[in-house]
């Protein structure tokens, strides 16, 4: 063929392409008025959402396709007056040949500018509630019949891609705030093919979290079942800022569970910065929620969770963090049905240990139960602070005062999830166990060694071994047994710290025994306090504020042990004394046993 047919050819192809688009561009508008897409629009999307749908203007375009402009969905009844969405415009692409039979096929949406509104009240009610509920839609007037038939007739919608553009989604939540996601971009392709192909997902968007923006996206496939009662999901990329995770899932029995299986696993995730993605930004509510509202918000959200529902999975993630707390590995298997979570975790290591537990979790009652919880080789000073500094910020007074390593046996369950409603109902009993560590300046011992003047326990103390088991139940701390061994200082505790008022209760005893080397500096009279091995003993119970106890020396082990001895004394007196003095030395006895005791009084300033 020479270059002068192909160049005719070419030219024809041309001018035919031209005469079919202008065609197209005429014929369109007579065949279906704008008002005729206006209305079908509007009819659809109302008929889908159950909401009162608005549309400024129709305008064509041959190559772009039916744009909407101005599109406003009315918010639910009771909520805020503002739109639940709006966009500045809803693009339609058509196929172009069927144009020619006068239909309009639409195979691609395409918003651009959403703003979408979701809205919770201080019931817990959502404006998302009636989506799913059908209602009754008015008849349309009789002037719009023909405008609608002529819709319909003429109209065939197929998606197959949805896309979204610069949308902006706001999350209000009368108690916790607001949060927002800006930059949404979505596009879902593949819809029509669904049963043969997998369905494409790609996302991203930019959230806000302590006021720094973090990127997100989401990329997956998914294929739908044959009956619709299943979806396959292989792939399920999630990237938050520099971290990610992956999480394939499989959801089955739709319409009668669903029962859903999937396994969670990451390379380094930050939970902090996970959670960050539903926490409150800076606007804040207009008042503070009392107590009590956040746990009735949480217990109306747990209702529509279905009680056929059905979640088990296994997570693993390594390099977790949550705040000031780091994890080196994180294994466990998470489960939930008839709206009760069971999590088990197999393999968590950190902070040089190792911890094993059983959580159960009653989302209707917001009840909890961990046991046990088994925890082993914990650097305590790392682990400690960073529990603090995350956890407990009223207790930084506590920070860099252990150093060692780290065993607990715990068990504990409990009630609520804010504070300080949550602390009163927890009930938990274990033993607390530290090893070749070190304690330092602790209060109660610190004020012991002032009003005795004892410089060794006003300096840190050298831990071999330090065995703590208490129960804590009414926010009462009863510490069944404390028992700190070091080669100069031994000290035992029994009894309660009270956190309702924070003092100790009544009736504790604090236990010291001082090696001879650290009571060398005692005065003679002390001497009375010495057990068999030379230590000096001597029992207090701590009185007052649990910040600065007042240390109330007991009397009764050194008195009777003063009395034994003189019992000997007296007992040899009595063999050389005949019959006739014996009442003499029972007195005398008497007046021995209360010199005595106010001479133990005297030395230690009772």
């Amino acid at each position: 063929m020479t270059m002068k047919k192909i160049f005719k050819t070419i030219s024809i192809v041309l001018a035919i392409t031209i005469l079919l688009l202008g065609i197209a561009a005429i014929v369109i508008p007579l065949l279906i008025p704008k008002e005729a897409i206006k209305d079908f629009a509007t009819q659809k999307i109302s008929e889908t959402i159950n909401r009162t749908v608005s549309i400024e203007g129709v305008s064509f375009n041959i190559f772009e396709g039916i744009k909407l402009k101005g599109i406003s969905i009315s918010n639910k009844k009771g909520f805020s007056n503002k739109p639940f969405i709006s966009a500045d415009s809803f693009n339609l692409k058509y196929a172009f040949w069927p144009l020619f039979t006068g239909k309009v096929l639409i195979h691609q949406v395409e918003l651009i500018g959403p703003e979408i509104l979701i809205e919770k009240d201080k019931r817990g009610r959502s404006n998302l509630d009636d989506l799913v509920k059908p209602t009754q839609h008015a008849r349309p007037p009789k002037s719009e019949g023909r405008r609608r038939a002529v819709a319909k007739n003429k109209i065939d919608l197929i998606v197959n891609n949805i896309s979204i553009k610069n949308g902006r989604f706001v999350y209000h939540d009368y108690l916790t705030g607001e949060n927002e996601i800006k930059d949404l971009n979505l596009k879902v392709s593949g819809i029509t093919l669904a049963l043969i192909k997998p369905i494409n997902i790609n996302a991203s968007a930019t959230a806000n979290y302590q006021n720094k923006d973090i990127p997100v996206s989401i990329k997956t496939k998914f294929k739908v079942g044959p009956t619709f009662e299943s979806i396959s999901i292989p792939t399920l990329l999630v990237k938050i800022a520099s971290e990610g995770f992956s999480c394939p899932t499989e959801v089955k029995n739709i319409s009668s569970g669903p029962d859903i299986s999937f396994k969670l696993s990451s390379k380094n995730l930050s939970v902090d910065t996970l959670l960050g993605l539903f926490a409150t930004t800076a606007k804040a509510t207009e008042s503070k929620p009392s107590p009590g509202q956040l746990t009735k918000s949480v217990k109306t959200s747990a209702k529509s969770i279905p009680n056929t529902l059905k979640i088990k999975g296994d997570i693993n993630i390594k390099n977790a963090s949550l705040q000031k707390l780091k994890l080196d590995k994180f294994k466990g298997n998470f489960s939930l049905s008839g709206k009760k979570i069971w999590l088990k975790l197999k393999e968590v290591s950190g902070y040089g240990g190792s911890l094993t537990a059983d959580a159960r979790i009653n989302l209707a009652k917001l009840t909890y139960e961990l046991k046990p919880i088994n925890l082993k080789g914990f650097d305590a000073a790392m682990f400690i602070n960073d529990s603090i500094d995350s956890f407990l910020p009223k207790l930084l007074n506590l920070k860099n005062k252990t150093e060692g390593t780290l065993d607990l046996f715990l068990s504990l369950n409990g009630r609520g999830i804010e504070m300080p409603y949550a602390f009163d109902n927890l009930k938990a009993d274990g033993v607390i166990v530290l090893t070749n560590g070190r304690l330092k300046k602790i209060e109660s011992l610190k004020s012991i060694a002032n009003k005795y003047n004892l410089s060794t326990l006003k300096h840190d103390i050298l831990v071999k071994g330090l065995r703590i088991e208490g129960i804590l139940n009414k926010k009462i701390l009863d510490i069944k047994y404390l028992d700190l061994k070091d080669t100069d200082l031994e000290v035992g505790f029994k009894g309660g710290l009270n956190f309702n008022n924070m003092k100790y209760q009544p009736g504790n005893r604090l236990t010291l025994k001082l090696a001879p080397t650290v009571a060398r500096g005692l005065p003679k009279e002390f001497s009375v306090f010495r057990d068999n091995r030379g230590y000096t003993e001597v029992d207090f119970e701590l009185v007052g504020s649990l910040y600065k106890p007042i240390p109330s020396p007991r009397l009764e082990k050194p008195i009777e042990a003063t009395i034994g001895r003189l019992k000997l004394k007296i007992e040899a007196k009595k063999m050389v004394l005949e019959s006739k003095v014996k009442k003499a030395a029972s007195r005398e006895a008497e007046e021995l046993k209360k010199k005595a005791a106010e001479k133990i009084k005297k030395i230690i300033k009772f």
